[in-house]
């Protein structure tokens, strides 16, 4: 199955928002940047002294309330800026563009402007499908993305994952 399309800058944006909040990788680093601030502020307040409580209680209650209610957004907004500026910088100029990928029993082409690459399925560690994309994952920070606007519906989307996790499989076999 030969498969052509374009990948953009909001293409790289939603797969580096996707594995920077959502991702199995990045669990421990979310929970980490999200709560460590206020479980630190929290043990402070308690080693501080009984008249200097009440205000670092204050803080902890900002820092939670901040983390439940704008964590997200904020990451979104930190993420399309990295992304832009790495773009700027030219890093994803082999990414950004026209791809052909070919998906065969044996392997997985990808050919671009910047050349073409290769892949077995066992070099092949996950495929995750979301929303929008279908990441094939080499390892834990280089995937190819696959948007879904490649695809002319949703069963054809659903259909190319389904093809993906096959082969996946057969060669695990």
């Amino acid at each position: 199955m030969t498969i052509d399309y374009d990948i953009s800058l909001d293409d790289i944006v939603l797969a580096q928002v996707y594995h920077n909040l959502d991702s199995p990788v990045y669990r421990w680093h979310r929970l980490a940047i999200r709560f460590g601030t206020p479980l630190f502020t929290l043990i402070v307040a308690f080693l501080a002294p009984a008249k200097n409580r009440i205000g670092y209680l204050i803080l902890v209650m900002a820092a939670l309330f901040w983390s439940i209610l704008f964590f997200r957004k904020t990451a979104r907004r930190v993420t399309e800026r990295v992304v832009i500026s790495k773009s700027v910088e030219g890093l994803f100029r082999d990414t950004i563009g026209h791809h052909t990928l070919q998906v065969l029993p044996s392997w997985i082409s990808d050919t671009t402007n910047e050349g073409e690459t290769k892949l077995v399925w066992s070099e092949v560690e996950s495929i995750i499908k979301t929303k929008e994309e279908i990441f094939i994952h080499t390892n834990n920070s280089t995937y190819h993305i696959i948007p879904m606007k490649a695809f002319n519906s949703r069963i054809e989307f659903d259909n190319f994952y389904s093809l993906l996790l096959l082969h996946k499989k057969q060669f695990a076999a």
